[in-house]
């Protein structure tokens, strides 16, 4: 913002960020401006970083724009990136299927980092070896090194490989366990190896379908993410996410073509192509033909929709228990509410399809998540002020923040608790903060709160 030409060193740290957070799409943003600004500048360092970034980032999704981008990467390995531009070739490499082009950057890269002394890259040189050689000796020693580095993300994703080469119960309760410790500080990068691994510990045959729409858009089918390349088609993911927002409700054939085909000329053509991403949609859905055609989404006189009780959306679980901790808290079962508005909180990872930010039809649906989160959130951050937990609560109200920056009760709320913690400086701070938001409204600040 200040126009410094190391503004790429901010925009990689803040896309590492995102990507840690499970937002992919914007990380990838992110990325992709970095590199696109470093170029002319001649900034080599925030470049081969944003070149190593996107390349990890995108390996499982579209391993060939990854091998891309880390050839590119590769490009610029003088320096201190070097290390890491080889080691996530080999991730991307081995994502791939490319094992003895892994291996031989592995052995290529080793020696440098031990001469280095570069106890990060040993660590996940040790992981990406475990993976090739279905060894978890490396895996453990990956474990131990990130432990002593301090860094709960890399220790995880290495617990991971381990669990990946134990049985499959043992590997589904270990990802369990890491699940839980990472969603607790709002990790969300490793989901999908979680999420595959406690399905191969309990696989069934007729596993539901998951549709996650707050935050990263994505399928998983019996805990398995789809693949970006399983679509074929935008539009049948667009078909989807229009479904979803109508929550079970149906939506006329006609009106599906002038949402997706605003341009189209031509009933007949437009529901022609309709009935192909219906047919697309089915088959990403169940590929085996496992189920009947309409079981989740339903051809109702004219009319689509999707059938709730036959998968699970994210967002409908997220409303649900709103509901239910509002139902406990008018009851007066206040322990009991309090938990369904934790776990409230912690599954909303975004806003509803927030790659579609200016489509008309997610705009309903988007806004009654955003204000139940509030809700939740605000209520949980009352609680632990109440609880005289003080951090977690401006935690909450930075959350909030961070949603609407205009946001006066979530200010407000912020300043006491700072301010209850003995946070006096960091209080003064964000009142001065609060009121100068207010004054960009037009609105008189409130006083300071006591």
């Amino acid at each position: 913002a200040m126009g410094s030409r190391l503004v790429g060193t901010g925009l990689n740290r803040l896309a590492e960020i995102n990507v840690l957070r499970g937002d992919r799409r914007t990380a990838a943003a992110i990325y992709r401006r970095v590199i696109a600004d470093s170029a002319p500048s001649g900034e080599v360092q925030s470049l081969s970083n944003a070149l190593n970034g996107l390349a990890e980032l995108l390996a499982d999704d579209d391993p060939a724009e990854a091998a891309r981008v880390a050839e590119q990467a590769l490009e610029h390995t003088e320096g201190i990136a070097g290390v890491t531009a080889r080691v996530v070739a080999a991730r991307v490499a081995l994502a791939g299927g490319r094992h003895d082009d892994a291996r031989a950057l592995l052995d290529e890269t080793e020696p440098v980092a031990v001469s280095r002394r570069d106890h990060a890259a040993r660590a996940a040189i040790a992981e990406l070896r475990a993976e090739l050689d279905g060894d978890p000796r490396p895996a453990d020693e990956a474990v131990r090194t990130w432990t002593m580095l301090g860094d709960p993300v890399g220790q995880a994703r290495a617990e991971l490989v381990r669990a990946a080469l134990a049985d499959p119960a043992t590997g589904g309760e270990l990802a369990a366990g890491v699940r839980e410790r990472m969603h607790a500080i709002g990790c969300r990068a490793l989901d999908d190896r979680i999420d595959a691994l406690i399905a191969r510990a309990a696989p069934a045959p007729d596993a539901r379908v998951i549709v996650e729409t707050m935050g990263t858009f994505r399928v998983l089918r019996g805990g398995i993410p789809v693949p970006r390349t399983a679509w074929q088609s935008r539009k049948a993911r667009d078909l989807l996410k229009i479904l979803v927002s109508r929550r079970g409700s149906g939506i006329g054939r006609e009106r599906l073509v002038e949402i997706l085909w605003p341009d189209q000329e031509g009933e007949a053509v437009g529901l022609r192509r309709l009935n192909v991403m219906v047919s697309t949609l089915r088959a990403v859905l169940d590929p085996e033909h496992e189920r009947p055609a309409d079981e989740i989404v339903v051809s109702d006189e004219g009319a689509l929709r999707l059938d709730l009780s036959n998968v699970d959306v994210d967002v409908e679980k997220f409303l649900d228990l709103v509901a239910q901790a509002v139902r406990l808290d008018q009851a007066g079962r206040t322990a009991e509410a309090l938990e369904r508005w934790t776990a409230a909180e912690s599954v909303y990872g975004g806003e509803f399809c927030e790659e579609d930010p200016y489509a008309d039809w997610a705009v309903g649906l988007r806004e009654q998540a955003r204000l139940a989160y509030t809700q939740a959130a605000a209520r949980l951050a009352a609680a632990r002020a109440g609880e005289r937990r003080y951090d977690e609560s401006a935690r909450y109200w930075l959350r909030l923040l961070e949603r609407d920056r205009y946001d006066e009760r979530a200010h407000l709320g912020l300043v006491k608790v700072l301010d209850l913690a003995g946070r006096r400086g960091d209080a003064r701070r964000r009142y001065h903060l609060y009121a100068e938001r207010m004054r960009e409204l037009e609105v008189e600040p409130a006083p300071y709160p006591t």
